[in-house]
């Protein structure tokens, strides 16, 4: 099975880059830490930076350990992981100019060096000059597309959470979403530069607490905060005790903390809400071409057709494929539905968001079927 390797972005790669190079620690600390929203201000520095280090990694022999030393930790690790050609890399980069700046170069470079597809993220939020801002928006950001990430992942391909790169801050809750979703996560032990593996400990959290206040949970999930005394409404203190270490508050308001944040994330995709209504007409939806451009359409299938217009839970759905007339199942093909019915196979999107969303979806539309 193909693999999918979240990895976490950090700036060694420039700092070799300065080792090698002095005349561009200048450049370095220049952009060090500053945010992406002021690229423009100091694209001079980032150009020169980009191509430098580019040029660096395609210089280094990555099979000599002295060369693989001076690459970056990432670069490291995706090496001892022995990534392929058939595997998939997630890059989570930093909100900094920096950060930014060696996400792209690692994608560059490892597209070309491992011939494999990779996929570039930048979080907001996510920084360390701003304790406030990363603990309650780059963590929960982070936190949040990881699980997304995962999600739409876990049934096509190996995951794994690579920790060797980034911020160390972001360990502790990488290490936690790896427990959570039972994913492997590794990182490189420095003093040995050994690749280390955290398998997935079998951890069992009490969902109890949640399920007795999931609608407060979910108007949290929906509204990002709510009034304090809407929280603690109907709810003694033994249970808001059980909830302090999910929440947090400030202002009069309670919204996630970061922890909170990823278990109740873990806890909807196992107990999963419907999917979302769509607010697409049916028009919109319809991507049929006219009867003499496709096969045939039977008149039970132009029914059908007519259902999946006006279904809440479909955003889109277009021709794909003819199929055996005898032919009648929905497949989960990754975020789509393939639909075979009277000799055609649709390509349907729907509103789902989680693999459990995905199957009540599949079923609910099995029975217009039927």
């Amino acid at each position: 099975m193909s693999r999918m390797v979240l990895t976490t972005v950090g700036t060694s790669l420039i700092f070799h880059l300065v080792e090698k190079k002095a005349n561009l620690k200048n450049h370095v600390e220049t952009i060090e830490g500053r945010f992406s929203k002021e690229l423009d201000d100091y694209r001079k520095e980032y150009d020169v930076l980009k191509k430098e280090s580019l040029a660096h990694l395609k210089g280094l022999n990555l099979d000599k350990p002295t060369d693989l030393n001076k690459s970056s930790a990432e670069i490291k690790s995706l090496v001892k992981l022995e990534i392929g050609n058939n595997d998939l890399v997630y890059l989570f980069a930093t909100e900094t100019i920096d950060g930014k700046l060696c996400a792209e170069v690692l994608k560059d470079f490892i597209e070309k060096k491992f011939e494999c597809e990779v996929k570039l993220e930048e979080i907001n939020g996510l920084q360390v000059s701003n304790p406030e801002l990363f603990k309650k928006t780059g963590v929960r950001n982070y936190i949040d597309k990881a699980t997304q990430i995962i999600e739409n992942h876990r049934y096509s391909h190996q995951l794994i959470l690579n920790t060797t790169g980034g911020f160390k801050a972001v360990v502790p809750y990488t290490t936690l979403l790896g427990m959570l979703f039972q994913v492997p996560v590794f990182y490189i032990f420095e003093e040995t530069q050994s690749l280390i593996e955290l398998p997935p400990l079998p951890l069992e959290y009490n969902f109890k607490i949640i399920e007795e206040l999931k609608d407060k949970f979910y108007r949290i999930d929906s509204e990002t905060s709510i009034p304090y005394d809407e929280f603690r409404k109907g709810v003694n203190d033994e249970k808001y005790k059980q909830c302090i270490p999910l929440i947090e508050e400030e202002n009069s308001y309670v919204t996630l903390s970061a922890i909170g944040l990823a278990i109740w994330e873990k806890y909807k995709q196992d107990n999963p809400p419907p999917p979302p209504r769509s607010n697409r007409s049916p028009d919109e939806k319809d991507h049929l071409r006219e009867l003499k451009q496709e096969p045939s359409r039977s008149n039970e299938f132009e029914k059908f057709r007519e259902k999946l217009r006006n279904h809440d839970w479909i955003d889109d759905f277009w021709y794909l494929k003819g199929c055996n007339p005898s032919d009648k199942k929905i497949e989960i093909m990754g975020n789509e539905l393939h639909i075979y019915y009277e000799g055609i196979v649709l390509r349907v999107k729907t509103t789902a968001q989680y693999h459990k969303q995905f199957e009540i979806a599949k079923k609910k539309l099995w029975e217009l079927l039927t």
